[in-house]
């Protein structure tokens, strides 16, 4: 709702101005919306798959804003463009899918599952005020919670718009040692996942004094970000948490390189910094999408964000 203003009429005398029930009902009005966008809550249900589901004006008036339901696949609630206004957004949505709050034709902010975010609309784009600054200047495109799945997949977000990728891995655990990570591409949305042309080196250095070690991994069928991978159900130990960073993968060449730096507790309860550098060098085709997976095994737990950069 507009504000609304309190005709006052002709001065000196105003007679020409709302009657007092007129300039009382619009001063309500103006203190409703106030107190509903400071104080309002909402309950919304936005179960389903992939899909948009829109906020009404009265809706996206709340203040507090609680998301519910089952997701089966990532949704995206859009908010009025004409508003220009804060809302904690909380996310207690269930399933598989991600959040992305955003305005009809702006850019967008995913909230994670389980959280509660400070959201803000110019009336045009949708921004975390919150977001840490090592995100400032990045774009949250998905999230996944892995948990119980053996691989998770990125794919309808990846475009031209983007020349670099950040994955960013958060308390990751495999369900039986022996696991290793991987990530597979795609330059048809993942209706084929390339299986050859991937090359990597692993750097490992570990708080057992030992020295770094090298690992070349020459023509696999993945890249492997590290192996070795335990059981993240022993004493709540065993986990790896990092980033990896893709170059180029939106260009039509065939530089499509992927660096990584990642802290891990391992299966033998040692700590390793473990970094390194992988390559996909099949064609010369732009890459849409992503496969991450846990072989040998299946995701115990985490999550993992990809975020788009540096824009093309």
């Amino acid at each position: 709702m507009a504000k609304q203003t309190i005709g006052l009429g002709t001065p000196p005398a105003g007679t020409d101005g709302d009657t007092v029930r007129t300039g009382f009902d619009k001063a309500n009005k103006n203190f409703d919306e106030l107190y509903t966008r400071a104080q309002g809550r909402l309950a919304k249900n936005i179960a389903g798959g992939a899909g948009t589901v829109a906020l009404t004006p009265a809706e996206a008036l709340n203040g507090i804003i609680d998301l519910i339901g089952a997701l089966s696949g990532d949704r995206i609630v859009t908010v009025p463009a004409d508003l220009q206004q804060s809302w904690v957004i909380r996310n207690n949505t269930t399933g598989s899918g991600s959040v992305t709050i955003k305005t009809p034709a702006g850019t967008g902010a995913i909230v994670p599952r389980g959280a509660s975010s400070l959201i803000y609309s110019d009336g045009a784009n949708v921004v975390d005020v919150n977001a840490p600054l090592w995100k400032v200047g990045r774009t949250l495109l998905a999230t996944r919670q892995v948990a119980g799945q053996s691989a998770v997949t990125f794919t309808s977000v990846m475009s031209a718009a983007y020349d670099v990728y950040e994955l960013e891995f958060i308390d990751l655990a495999a369900t039986a040692d022996n696991s290793a990570l991987h990530m597979q591409v795609s330059g048809d949305n993942g209706a084929i996942w390339q299986t050859s042309g991937y090359d990597s080196i692993l750097s490992s250095a570990g708080n057992t004094n030992t020295a770094v070690n090298l690992v070349n991994l020459t023509a696999r069928s993945a890249i492997v970000f590290t192996e070795g991978i335990g059981n993240g159900t022993a004493n709540g130990r065993r986990w790896l948490s990092g980033t990896a960073k893709l170059h180029g993968f939106s260009r039509a060449a065939h530089c499509k390189s992927v660096t990584w730096d990642l802290t891990a507790r391992l299966q033998n309860d040692g700590l390793y910094r473990l970094s390194g550098s992988g390559a996909w060098m099949g064609s010369s085709a732009p890459l849409n999408a992503l496969l991450i997976a846990m072989s040998g095994s299946s995701f115990a737990s985490g999550t993992i964000n990809l975020y788009g950069s540096s824009a093309a």
